[in-house]
């Protein structure tokens, strides 16, 4: 009789198991393809532009469609250099998004064709010791100005 219920407790748990793991809880993903399990719930900064509001987290930055408010999600899969994301600003006049990471890492992405341009002007300087933080950027047309704590 014990090996009854055993056997009938462990073929109930058996299907509790398998019914768990369907196609639902494990999406095709195909070799070499890549999915995110990223944090999104804290902003660290805002920014927008005319059709889209972008805000970074601390991993990544989700870029929200004011028409039919769909998040894209921009991460180092995406094609973004890093991780640790600092301050964001977006450009209106040349259509640009500045990404700036913890690290003083820069990146201007761009929109419209979905890359990003890496700038490691502050990460690869050996000459620059100390803080290398960027506590603020401004995207110009052809100038990108940074104040940070080591002078530049």
């Amino acid at each position: 009789m014990k090996k009854i219920w055993t056997l009938l407790l462990g073929s109930l748990l058996f299907q509790i198991t398998a019914s768990a793991q369907t196609a639902a809880s494990f999406p095709d993903i195909g070799i070499g393809q890549w999915q995110q399990h990223l944090p999104w719930q804290r902003a660290f900064y805002v920014t927008q532009s005319d059709a889209k509001v972008y805000f970074a987290t601390e991993w990544a930055v989700v870029e929200i469609d004011k028409a039919d408010r769909s998040p894209n999600f921009l991460t180092k899969v995406e094609g973004l250099s890093d991780a640790g994301m600092g301050l964001i600003r977006f450009n209106n006049n040349i259509n640009r998004l500045l990404l700036t990471y913890s690290n003083s890492n820069i990146d201007i992405w761009n929109p419209a064709t979905s890359s990003s341009l890496n700038m490691p002007i502050i990460v690869k300087n050996l000459n620059l010791t100390g803080d290398k933080r960027i506590y603020n950027a401004f995207l110009k047309i052809n100038t990108l100005i940074w104040p940070a704590a080591s002078g530049w």
